[in-house]
């Protein structure tokens, strides 16, 4: 489809379903054909930041996306091109030969729209695709986390992106004693 050959297991770029957002991203599951015979797609929607409900404070890695509980089918009409997500684990040390840098996403949690929550995964449940090969980065990335699109710009005090050590999440803190008297 337009010189282009799609896989199971593929990522897609999908037409925004509004002018002027940026496109969508699925992972091809299944391909079929609808009563008119026209190639159709069925996939899992992954969701950027700003497809989500979440808190103004929220921070993201950098080109983070979350896989979504949303499975539709569209016509191949509608795919803009290839790209590729990654699950966590391996972005910042491995990626897909013969792709740009803008178009491979990292991929930590799963986006429940039904609860509006994220939840991490713990197993990357995605089709293989054997076509892809995957190589080590010549310089493994340092993960950064990036505040929300709806954070509050006009703050005076805007905090640069924090780094990642990989070891603890944003949302640990220590847990505080506190002594109950009768």
């Amino acid at each position: 489809f337009k010189d282009c050959v799609y896989y199971l297991g593929d990522f897609v770029y999908i037409e925004p379903r509004e002018h002027g957002l940026e496109p969508h991203i699925m992972c091809i599951e299944k391909f079929v054909k609808d009563s008119d015979n026209i190639q159709m797609i069925q996939g899992n929607w992954f969701y950027r930041p700003g497809e989500t409900y979440h808190l103004q404070t929220r921070k993201f890695l950098e080109k983070e996306v979350f896989k979504s509980d949303s499975i539709t089918t569209i016509a191949m009409s509608q795919i803009w091109g290839k790209c590729y997500v990654m699950f966590v684990k391996d972005y910042f040390k491995m990626k897909p030969m013969d792709m740009a840098d803008k178009d491979v996403y990292v991929c930590e949690s799963r986006y429940s729209n039904k609860h509006r929550a994220f939840k991490k995964i713990k197993l990357w449940s995605v089709p293989k695709t054997d076509h892809i090969k995957i190589v080590a980065r010549d310089e493994p990335l340092t993960p950064v986390r990036v505040e929300s699109v709806f954070a509050d710009k006009t703050n005076s005090d805007i905090e640069k992106p924090d780094f990642d050590d990989g070891e603890t999440s944003i949302l640990d803190k220590t847990r505080e004693v506190v002594k109950y008297l009768n």
